[in-house]
């Protein structure tokens, strides 16, 4: 790869401020603008250094003293406009494009003979596809993690609510669904079991048992009402296992139900 120089880079006053702010010679300037140059070339072809820290425009510029910021010379200077290197398209723009259409044509011949395939090119303030992948990978095990533990702890709500009513729900997806919506949005487990405890001594739940279910328990629109309620019984000293008449009210009411269903139905 080639760099272009313009022969009347050396007299341009762009250069002769850069070697003011940079406090060196014209000639050491120009090396250093030169070695910049042949840097993006290679790795920010589209000649943005906007995402470039000062370390990484030190190293390209082949800059050593600590005490002068590279970027804001470059900028003070104008060489660096908005992020991108000035005059960028005019300077390196036909050498980019030439060897863009050279790669291409290589590439083309090897797919014809079939014998490589095409590997990604890495461009500084970029990542490759492997990255990219590896990025979603561990994005998906988060998430993995994070179904897990919604999905057992709401199991454990589930368990509570079949140990304490003698209900017997399996803990399918169906009925984990609105509770570990409830979980995500901040509530805790045991604010799900005092709910639980709360609506099963509720008149409607004790004259409609099929409605007790975690769907309705732990809908959206009336979980805070539910949970409201439920505090404000424990503070009465209301909510307790202790003599609860509902517990058994409930299965014994849905079992009546599915005996008269079956007589219905000889």
């Amino acid at each position: 790869m080639y760099v272009p120089i313009d022969v009347d880079i050396l007299d341009h006053p762009k250069l002769f401020d850069l070697s003011i702010y940079l406090n060196c010679t014209h000639l050491q300037a120009f090396v250093h603008l030169f070695s910049l140059w042949a840097w993006a070339m290679k790795y920010c072809e589209d000649g943005d250094l906007s995402n470039c820290t000062d370390a990484h425009l030190r190293n390209a510029a082949k800059w050593t003293d600590n005490g002068v910021s590279i970027k804001d010379a470059l900028e003070d200077s104008g060489w660096l406009v908005d992020g991108k290197l000035h005059a960028w398209d005019r300077w390196a723009g036909k050498t980019l494009k030439s060897l863009e259409k050279d790669r291409r044509r290589k590439q083309e011949e090897r797919d014809k003979k079939g014998t490589s395939k095409k590997r990604p090119r890495t461009v500084h303030g970029t990542s490759t596809p492997d990255k990219e992948k590896d990025k979603e990978k561990e994005k998906d095990k988060d998430r993995d993690k994070e179904k897990k533990i919604y999905g057992a702890q709401a199991q454990e709500v589930i368990d509570y609510l079949n140990e304490v009513c003698q209900t017997s729900f399996k803990g399918l997806d169906s009925e984990k669904e609105s509770i570990v919506g409830r979980l995500k949005e901040g509530y805790t487990v045991d604010e799900c079991k005092m709910v639980v405890l709360g609506q099963s001594q509720d008149e409607y739940f004790i004259t409609n048992p099929k409605y007790f279910r975690p769907m309705t328990l732990f809908g959206k629109k009336k979980f805070s009402g539910y949970l409201n309620a439920a505090k404000q019984a424990r503070k009465k000293g209301k909510l307790s296992t202790a003599g609860l008449r509902t517990l058994i009210n409930i299965k014994n009411v849905m079992e009546d139900m599915a005996d008269g269903e079956e007589e219905n139905n000889p």
